[in-house]
């Protein structure tokens, strides 16, 4: 499933079965799965309509995966390139102090993530 219809083209030259839609839109026809994965995705969805869909699809052993990089550049990069970033793009989340951000800060998302999730109930 892409939202992208260009994004689904350069997926299906390479060989992948895809249908556009956004994941909260997408219809599945009667179909349920193992397995959901949301690979550097899950922000873009809605969180409260993603985790009823998902929800919906799996079946009842199926699992849902969720995830994406920890961006910590490493050490001898990560003060230069806060200090650029606070030069050209000040109000990015990667130009604060410390330049590098802590497990911590991703995992406490992540939990957001599986607390809505758990609120389905299913």
């Amino acid at each position: 499933v892409e939202p992208d219809a260009r994004m689904a083209d350069l997926a299906r030259s390479r060989g992948l079965p895809v249908e556009v839609a956004t994941f909260e839109t997408w219809q599945p026809r009667g179909r349920t799965f193992d397995l959901v994965v949301a690979a550097q995705s899950w922000h873009w969805v809605d969180p409260v309509a993603g985790a009823e869909k998902a929800a919906e699809l799996l079946r009842p052993s199926g699992r849902f995966a969720i995830f994406g990089h920890v961006y910590e550049p490493p050490a001898a990069l990560a003060e230069p390139l806060a200090a650029a970033l606070r030069r050209v793009a000040p109000d990015s989340p990667l130009s604060g102090q410390p330049a590098r951000r802590p497990l911590s800060l991703y995992e406490a998302g992540y939990e957001k993530f599986a607390a809505t999730l758990r609120a389905t109930g299913r």
